[in-house]
């Protein structure tokens, strides 16, 4: 009796053990290797929504989910306000994810309001309705990003993984059946909604719950899952958060812009065109945000303790950015032609030429999102907001002399020229912070 006993508190123990490093943050190559998965994932079933309206609905339908996505860019940064990186890069917790959760709970309210007063003061008919849902389907996603943000903080990245996996086909599958079954894109906006609430509900909740409780018991401390709206400290929180959420903010007008002029001087239907040869970028920077996203911590903490070695892991980024962005533009000069006309319509594939110039922006531009984690990591905030005005005025300028005449030619061309720009800025950025960073150093130390 008494051994079996001991055997009991044994096996207990072990699990015990289990649990806790199963609750252990993961290694780097675990969490990029996670990261990595769940966002290629999220970015297929995310294309697979715009190539299920492709097939299964008209150039029109596809027109006015690019005109809801283009317009919802801009708004739902200003509810996301940056955030998610403003926590994951707080190595001294001087805020709770209950102030966070609160904070966002708070924009993402406003975020409604606007999507409400954008969609049915500009916009009539089906068109508004469409634009509303698509917003209030990202206010959702919104709160979810929190959450995400704090798995990415205690570096579970595998937790944001099987979200992604949760969520994004169901997402897709939602729209596409209900596409499908009706041949409306206002009942198939509703069924994503739904979709995007369920993955919220069922298994992003919970597992910031059992997280926090984690966390709580190994530092001793009350970690709560509830909001908390201290104005004192959601308008703290939205002051430091003020120069990165403009800069994303900015980066999304910067994108809005070149679309909104093509809509504007060529119709919705060009809009239906340019809009699903421009996805196919996402997936390649789907690959640069996982590897991001995983090693932002850390390189928050080298920028800090360990400037050499943050020197070292930027430069190992920015060289897998080189190597897979060649890789992207041969596959797509190769490939690109036979890869429209299968994915979507034979339609598709008289933009090849189109696609390839953009290939060569989307290279260039994951050279430049790795410099925009080096810099967020660094907390170098306000920056980046100069760069983002830069990337902005370039891509006004570019857009208004080039697509009125060449259409999406030229609105192909205005996104390189715009990556290109933002990239030289972003490098230049970085070394002179870097450099700055050193100069501190040996001041405090003497010697680095």
């Amino acid at each position: 009796m008494l051994q079996k006993k001991e055997q009991q508190l044994k096996d207990d123990s072990l699990l015990v053990n289990e649990n806790k490093s199963q609750d252990k943050p993961l290694s780097l190559k675990k969490n990029f290797s996670w990261a990595f998965i769940g966002n290629i994932i999220n970015v297929i079933c995310l294309w697979g929504v715009v190539t299920a309206v492709v097939k299964l609905g008209s150039v029109e339908m596809v027109g006015q989910l690019e005109l809801a996505r283009t317009i919802a860019m801009p708004v739902i940064m200003i509810v996301m306000f940056q955030l998610s990186a403003i926590q994951v890069t707080d190595a001294q917790n001087k805020y709770s994810f209950s102030e966070y959760l609160g904070t966002r709970l708070s924009m993402t309210l406003i975020g409604i309001i606007l999507f409400a007063m954008i969609s049915f003061v500009y916009y009539d008919g089906n068109v508004s309705w469409i634009i509303m849902l698509w917003g209030l389907a990202k206010c959702i996603d919104s709160i979810s990003d929190i959450i995400k943000g704090l798995f990415q903080k205690h570096e579970r990245m595998n937790l944001c993984a099987i979200s992604f996996m949760v969520r994004s086909p169901a997402v897709f599958l939602s729209l596409a059946l209900t596409l499908w079954l009706t041949n409306n894109l206002f009942k198939s906006l509703v069924a994503v909604v739904f979709a995007w609430s369920f993955s919220l509900i069922v298994y992003d909740i919970p597992n910031a719950k059992h997280l926090l409780n984690v966390v709580s018991a190994r530092n001793h401390c009350v970690g709560k899952l509830f909001p908390e709206f201290n104005f004192g400290r959601i308008k703290s929180l939205l002051w430091l958060s003020f120069p990165l959420g403009i800069v994303m903010f900015l980066g999304a007008i910067q994108n809005s812009i070149s679309r909104l002029v093509l809509e504007h001087y060529h119709g919705a239907e060009s809009l239906g065109y340019f809009g699903p040869l421009v996805y196919p970028m996402s997936i390649g920077t789907m690959a640069i945000a996982a590897m991001g996203q995983s090693a932002s911590p850390r390189l928050a903490h080298y920028f800090v303790h360990n400037l050499p070695a943050y020197i070292k892991l930027m430069k190992k980024l920015l060289l897998l950015a080189l190597i897979g962005g060649i890789i992207f533009v041969i596959s797509v000069v190769v490939f690109g032609k036979i890869a429209l006309r299968l994915i979507y319509t034979a339609d598709y594939a008289q933009y090849n030429v189109d696609f390839v110039i953009l290939s060569i922006g989307g290279a260039i531009s994951f050279l430049s999102y790795f410099c925009g984690y080096g810099l967020t990591a660094a907390r170098i905030f306000k920056m980046q907001l100069i760069l983002a005005i830069v990337a902005c005025s370039v891509s006004a300028i570019a857009s208004f002399l080039l697509i009125p005449h060449y259409g999406i030619r030229g609105a192909s061309i205005t996104y390189s020229i715009v990556m290109l720009a933002l990239f030289i800025c972003s490098i230049a950025t970085l070394i002179y912070s870097i450099e700055k960073r050193r100069k501190q150093l040996i001041k405090q130390v003497g010697v680095l």
